[in-house]
């Protein structure tokens, strides 16, 4: 589509503020379409007894669009180096490749973030894991770009 950028959005049920799924669309009625025609959770949750459907959209502004495909977003570690999700209870870690829960954690010290478990944040932390041996696919994508 010519003029109009993708943007990625998190489409919510409105009687779920935590759940929802996140879309890549041009548009916030392509994103609730996208959401709806793949998800029968939000299906399920978005109606009520009285027939009322209500379907919240919520723009990512700060996450990483580039190179994804229009469509729903898996919750993986590359989804939270996009800035979609805040954390991802049962995923694989980049570093250490266990299924654990996964944040960004954050270094305002050492100016440094990476997506990890609380393992590697802790190995990190006390100087077992150094800033050069976790691998480029941990690192938020937005970071990648200010060292290139």
């Amino acid at each position: 589509m010519v003029g109009k950028k993708k943007r990625l959005y998190i489409v919510k049920s409105h009687t779920d503020s935590e759940y929802g799924e996140c879309v890549c669309a041009y548009s916030c009625k392509e994103a609730k379409q996208i959401a709806w025609d793949s998800s029968d959770f939000l299906q399920e949750e978005a109606s009520d007894d009285e027939g009322w459907i209500g379907v919240r959209v919520n723009w990512l502004k700060k996450a990483y669009v580039k190179g994804l495909k229009l469509g729903c977003i898996q919750p993986d570690a590359d989804s939270l180096r996009r800035d979609t999700f805040s954390y991802l209870e049962e995923a694989e870690c980049p570093i250490c490749m266990n299924i654990r829960y996964l944040i960004v954690n954050e270094y305002e010290d050492d100016n440094f973030r990476f997506v990890g478990c609380s393992d590697c944040a802790e190995k990190y932390e006390t100087d077992k894991l150094k800033k050069e041996d976790i691998p480029e696919e941990a690192i938020p994508y937005i970071d990648l770009e200010k060292i290139k």
